[in-house]
C-alpha cells in the first residue's frame, strides 16, 4: 500500500521533495488508520495532469476497495510487526507453501490447518512453547 503512496507522488509531483514530504503526510496517516482522510487528501488535488490523473484514480479505488484493511494502528498495537503484502506473501511462501506443496501431498482443511499452526509457530521461534505444552500435558496434544 506504502509504494502505491510514493509511486503516485513520484509521477504526481514535479518537486520531488514536496512529493516525498506530501507521501510521507499520507504514510503517517494510513500508520495511524486514517485511510478516508488520505482518501479526501487525494482527491483534493487538482486534476489538470492528464498523465496522472488515472493513476489518481486508481489509487482512489486501490484505497477505498482495501481500507478494511488498512486498519494498521490496531494491526501494531497487536504486535504486528509487519505490514505490506510483500511481507504477507514472502510469509505465506516460506511458511504455507514450502510445506503444504511438496510432491504428493494431499491435504484436508483440518489436517492442512494443523500442520499450518505449527508451522507457524515454528517460524516465529516458539517451538519450545510447544514441547513444553507436549512434556505437562501430553493428553490435550493428540
Amino acid at each position: 500500500m506504502l509504494e502505491h503512496i510514493h509511486e503516485f507522488s513520484g509521477a504526481y509531483f514535479d518537486d520531488k521533495t514536496v512529493g516525498k514530504s506530501w507521501a510521507k503526510d499520507q504514510e503517517t496517516l494510513l500508520l495511524d488508520s486514517q485511510a478516508p482522510k488520505v482518501i479526501e487528501n487525494i482527491k483534493s488535488l487538482p486534476t489538470d495532469r492528464t498523465q496522472s490523473e488515472n493513476s489518481r484514480d486508481k489509487l482512489i479505488d486501490y484505497l477505498t476497495n482495501n481500507a478494511d484493511r488498512m486498519d494498521y494502528k490496531r494491526y501494531r498495537k497487536w504486535g504486528a510487526g509487519i505490514i505490506g503484502s510483500g511481507a504477507i506473501e514472502s510469509a505465506h511462501r516460506t511458511v504455507v507453501q514450502e510445506r503444504l506443496k511438496l510432491s504428493g501431498q494431499r491435504w484436508n482443511k483440518k489436517g492442512a490447518q494443523n500442520v499450518l499452526n505449527l508451522r507457524v509457530v515454528y517460524k516465529s521461534g516458539a517451538w519450545n512453547k510447544v514441547i513444553d505444552l507436549i512434556k505437562k500435558k501430553p493428553e490435550r496434544v493428540a
